[in-house]
Order: C-alpha cells, then sequence, then structure tokens
C-alpha cells in the first residue's frame, strides 16, 4: 500500500512539473532542469549503463529525471510565494464607527 502511494507522489510530480513548465511566469533559467533531466534519460551515456547491470540503467535514468523534476517543482513553488508576498501592499487603516462620524 505504501509502495501505491510512492508512485502516486510520482506522478503527481510529473503532472505538476508540466503545469509550472506550461507556466509563463516560472523564469527559463529553473525550466532548464527538466530539459536536463529528459536529455539525461535519452543520452546513451550514464552513470549506470543498461547493458552493464540489466534494468537497473533505467531506473537510474528515471530516478535523475525525477530529482530534476522535484526540484524543479520546489524552485517553482518558492518562486511563486515569493511573488505572491511581493504583491501585497502595507497600509494602515483606522475603523469608523457611523457614530462617531455624526
Amino acid at each position: 500500500m505504501f509502495r501505491l502511494f510512492r508512485f502516486l507522489n510520482v506522478l503527481r510530480t510529473f503532472k505538476r512539473s508540466w503545469t509550472y513548465f506550461s507556466n509563463p511566469e516560472i523564469p527559463k533559467r529553473y525550466k532548464i532542469l527538466p530539459v536536463i533531466g529528459l536529455i539525461y534519460l535519452i543520452h546513451p551515456l550514464d552513470f549506470l549503463s543498461e547493458f552493464q547491470i540489466f534494468g537497473w540503467g533505467l531506473i537510474d535514468d528515471f530516478f535523475i529525471l525525477y530529482l530534476t523534476l522535484y526540484w524543479f517543482e520546489k524552485l517553482s513553488i518558492n518562486f511563486l510565494d515569493r511573488q505572491k508576498k511581493d504583491d501585497f501592499i502595507d497600509a494602515k487603516y483606522e475603523i469608523r464607527d457611523k457614530k462617531e462620524e455624526e
């Protein structure tokens, strides 16, 4: 059961990363991370070759892709949170009752 939740978390990370990747507010320097992960997945030179240890090379590739997407997701969330904080304006205000105005 716990493995199912971890797998669903991986799928959510892929989905959220795509959402942030298509968001025009996210800087392009952050969007390089998923591209690097995809290049590593496709590129024939790896840390662990698929031919040396059958299957482990693919797990290595997908793990690197997951790490880059996870890092991209966290950077994007922090960037959007900082933008929201910048949107607020500090102001002083005073509450007046109608009786006081008369």
